[in-house]
């Protein structure tokens, strides 16, 4: 299992990567904030992390698939 650092960091580079290809899809990142667990336990466990990094992959598949990158529209 991966570490909260390095989930983070795939967190943060999905999100590098939608701002740079994507930046549309930037205003949406913030309204799709990693939720607690259903405990009401309030601190964010790496399976949140780990699920908040499927949604952002997600969502990027998705728009991608039916979206032209910012990169391949200006070459």
């Amino acid at each position: 299992m991966k570490t909260e650092m390095q989930l983070n960091r795939m967190i943060l580079n999905l999100m590098i990567k939608i701002d740079t290809e994507f930046p549309e899809l930037s205003k949406y990142i913030f309204e799709m904030q990693v939720k607690d667990t259903d405990t009401g336990n309030k601190s964010i466990t790496n399976k949140n992390l780990h699920d908040y990094i499927e949604l952002l992959g997600n969502l990027l598949k998705k728009y991608a698939s039916t979206h032209v990158s910012i990169k391949k529209r200006h070459t």
